[in-house]
This record gives C-alpha cells, sequence and structure tokens, in this order.
C-alpha cells in the first residue's frame, strides 16, 4: 500500500478499492463465525482471523498520509535532484511516516486485544489456551457472579483496564513526541 500509494495508477486504486470492501465488512461477525467453524484452533489462527479484518483501517490511514507527504516541498526537491522512487520512499517519506506507523500499531494491538477478548468472552477459541477473555466468559457461566463472588471477576476486568489505560497513555507521550506543535502546547 505504501508503494502503491505513492505512485498511483490502477494497483493503488483496486487497492484502495478491496481496503474499502474490507472495511464496510462486518468484521466481528465474520470473525466469530470463522473462529466458531474452524476444527482445531489455538491463538495463532485467532490471530489471522483477527488480522485479516484489522489490516484495512490502518492501511487507509498511511495510504492517505503518503499522498499527503508526496506532494510535500522536500519531495519534489528530492525528485529534482535526481533520487529514484526508492531513495525517495524510503529515505524520505518513511521517516516521516513512522512516528504515525508507530502510534497506529499501539493503537491495532488495544483492537486486537478487545477483539480476542470479545471473541472469547462469548466462548470462540480454544479453550486449553488461558486468556483473559476466557477467564471472564468461565466466571460468567459457572454462575460465579449470580452467586456475588464478583472478586473473581475484577482480576481479569482491573488487568484489561490497566493494559488500555497504559497502551494509550504511551500513545499520548509518543503523539506528543513526534508531533511538534503538541511540544509547544505542553511547554517542553
Amino acid at each position: 500500500m505504501f508503494f502503491a500509494a505513492y505512485k498511483g495508477g490502477v494497483i493503488d486504486n483496486l487497492l484502495n478499492s478491496l481496503t474499502n470492501i474490507i472495511l464496510i465488512l462486518p468484521a466481528w461477525a465474520i470473525a466469530a463465525a470463522a473462529v466458531a467453524y474452524i476444527q482445531r484452533l489455538d491463538l495463532l489462527y485467532i490471530a489471522l482471523v483477527i488480522s485479516a479484518f484489522a489490516w484495512a483501517g490502518p492501511a487507509r490511514s498511511i495510504r492517505a498520509q503518503v499522498l499527503s507527504l508526496k506532494s510535500r516541498p522536500y519531495v519534489e526537491l528530492a525528485r529534482m535532484i535526481g533520487e529514484r522512487d526508492f531513495e525517495i520512499l524510503f529515505f524520505e517519506l518513511l521517516p516521516n511516516l513512522f512516528p504515525y506507523i508507530v502510534v497506529g500499531f499501539a493503537y491495532s494491538v488495544i483492537g486486537g486485544i478487545l477483539a480476542e477478548t470479545g471473541l472469547r468472552l462469548i466462548g470462540l477459541g480454544a479453550a486449553e489456551i488461558i486468556t483473559l477473555g476466557l477467564l471472564l466468559h468461565l466466571y460468567m457461566t459457572s454462575g460465579l457472579i449470580v452467586q456475588g463472588y464478583y472478586h473473581f471477576i475484577v482480576g481479569p476486568v482491573l488487568v484489561l483496564v490497566c493494559i488500555f489505560v497504559s497502551l494509550n497513555l504511551i500513545n499520548m507521550g509518543l503523539d506528543e513526541l513526534f508531533n511538534p506543535r503538541l511540544r509547544r502546547v505542553t511547554g517542553e
């Protein structure tokens, strides 16, 4: 997508259309159906099913960033001094796109954790792999909440909250580090 967005043309249009198709599909429902019907399921298959639908959002964002960056004056200057497309992509555009990729990756991790937890919460997935979603599912289906044993469910929920808060704080710090406009606002 990175190279196709830079070059434009038919391949870029096809990849953009495929990305738009994936984005309009009900990804979580399709992932739940796929996980329900895979015979030999392990954590790798769950990750592959989730990632089959999770790539479209970041790909569209990266395409938009590349389209914005390729029209900047320093790219025109690089073309005028004779840099090849490979050099422009990896020495001019990628360093400017790298902070955006890092922050986007952390948000993708949060989305993946939420998707896996949601699938396991409703009972889909391999029972031999212990995850926070499976623990929540076991606690809910065994009647611990109805019996008033809330302290069992508090642990996994607090761990999930701590993971999400810590990843969001890391994202905010990275965004402040990489975004010069935010540095001026915070006074550094």
